[in-house]
């Protein structure tokens, strides 16, 4: 700036030396250089400040983008980290309840089934034994017959029942793991709702910290460049002032 008002103030005084001399030609063609001189440093100046804007919103973009690609990266670990972390937690509550059904299927199995004897059965053993007394051995074959048919009736029934029973057990015991499994799915999704809510908000928070970065720079930038503008012109304004008092001096001179 001291350059351009060393250069403004040569070309005023070589105006006004011209117009003390009345070669008016000559302070025209002064008029025209300062006019053209001050189009070529108001361009100049825009040029230099377009350049310097340009160049402070690429390191801007930069820093954006490397903070956002910084920010991608280190969330992109956190996610499959935690991926990988409910996956082998699924893994392993799946294996443990297989072995956990395998355990209580094979434990059922080991059970012994009572054998229940009902009063029709005993009874007919009764007679039987009555029959084998009385030496009435043909009759008796035919009630122990009828006492084994009716024993092996009431064992299978009895074994229906206990097979029944085991379904049933098993079945609630898979509902049992399958309750637990739902709810540790529940979970996992509670904990990857919850990081990506801290994902989100972090991102929120990179997003309008750079918005506002970028509204302060622009208003500043804005600032510099019409303080900037109005530097130039009182420039102007300094040396044409000066022109014109010497002209009033002048004219003064021959009233």
């Amino acid at each position: 700036m001291e350059i351009v008002k060393s250069d403004i103030k040569n070309l005023y005084e070589q105006r006004k030396k011209y117009i003390e001399e009345s070669n008016y030609i000559k302070a025209e063609e002064i008029s025209q250089k300062i006019n053209n001189y001050k189009t070529i440093q108001l361009k100049k100046q825009q040029r230099l400040f377009s350049q310097r804007q340009e160049a402070e919103q690429d390191n801007f973009e930069k820093t954006y983008s490397a903070e956002l690609f910084q920010f991608k990266e280190r969330w992109s670990q956190k996610e499959e980290e935690l991926k990988q972390m409910l996956k082998q937690k699924k893994l392993e509550l799946i294996n443990r309840q297989k072995i956990e059904l395998r355990d209580f299927i094979n434990n059922i199995g080991e059970r012994d089934m009572k054998q229940k004897i009902t009063p029709n059965y005993l009874n007919l053993k009764k007679v039987e034994m009555t029959l084998v007394k009385q030496e009435r051995f043909l009759e008796a074959e035919q009630i122990k017959h009828q006492a084994e048919k009716l024993l092996k009736k009431e064992n299978d029934l009895m074994e229906m029942e206990y097979q029944q029973k085991i379904k049933k057990q098993i079945e609630m015991f898979k509902k049992r793991q399958k309750e637990e499994l739902v709810k540790s799915n529940e979970d996992n999704k509670k904990q990857i709702y919850l990081l990506q809510k801290d994902k989100n908000k972090e991102y929120d928070m990179i997003i309008n910290k750079y918005r506002t970065f970028k509204v302060e720079m622009m208003l500043r930038q804005k600032d510099e460049e019409t303080r900037a503008k109005k530097m130039l012109q009182k420039a102007f304004r300094s040396g044409k002032r000066s022109m014109s008092q010497d002209i009033r001096s002048t004219s003064n001179y021959f009233k």
